[in-house]
């Protein structure tokens, strides 16, 4: 640390590393957390509701995708495959928060990780026929305080299979993954380890 030696130097890299960060919209500096009314960093989710993700996607950091918190659905077209029908469909977060959505035994399952204090489960009674179908989990929030839950839904193929209440919704775990067909993180659930590759295919995540 040669800083209290060149107290000058330190004040020259100080200011080229300001002029630096205001021409490339670094300001707010931050750990990519939600600021309020985005605080002027730049955003890839600010003034949109539609999001589309692809299979084997790259993991990304959670902040990089929606914040589920208020009334949104997640629909996916899979196939799911003869045999050993199990798989990640789509997670958001990590062992300590988050989202999961994924197939095991061939049933349709959502879990809600809140911060890691409370975790709900909606699953669907039956496993899926193999073949194709479109999956879908719902959220309507009926409790406005903050972290406020509601009630979730499946759908398969349009059709109702399972709903249950979500006693709290949260932010997912800031150091886990946002992943599509196989969870690369932390799982949000103990009810899966990772990899958890989905056994069938994947066409889209919405």
């Amino acid at each position: 640390d040669l800083a209290a030696k060149y107290p000058q130097k330190v004040t020259e890299l100080k200011a080229v590393f300001d002029s630096e960060a205001k021409r490339n919209d670094v300001y707010p500096l931050g750990l990519g957390m939600p600021k309020p009314n985005g605080g002027g960093a730049p955003s890839l989710v600010a003034g949109r509701t539609d999001f589309t993700y692809y299979p084997d996607v790259d993991p990304m950091p959670p902040m990089a995708g929606p914040v589920l918190m208020g009334p949104h659905s997640i629909t996916a077209d899979i196939v799911v495959p003869t045999a050993n029908a199990d798989g990640l469909i789509f997670a958001d977060g990590g062992r300590y928060g988050g989202v999961a959505l994924y197939l095991k035994g061939g049933r349709l399952i959502y879990c809600n990780n809140f911060f890691a204090k409370s975790i709900d489960t909606i699953w669907a009674a039956t496993p899926l026929p193999p073949g194709r179908h479109r999956v879908t989990y719902t959220f309507s929030r009926e409790d406005p305080k903050m972290w406020g839950g509601g009630t979730g839904r499946l759908f398969v193929d349009d059709k109702p299979v399972a709903e249950g209440k979500l006693a709290h919704v949260g932010m997912p775990y800031a150091f886990g993954s946002l992943d599509v067909g196989r969870a690369r993180g932390s799982p949000v659930s103990s009810d899966y380890q990772v990899p958890f590759v989905f056994a069938g295919t994947i066409e889209k995540v919405e």
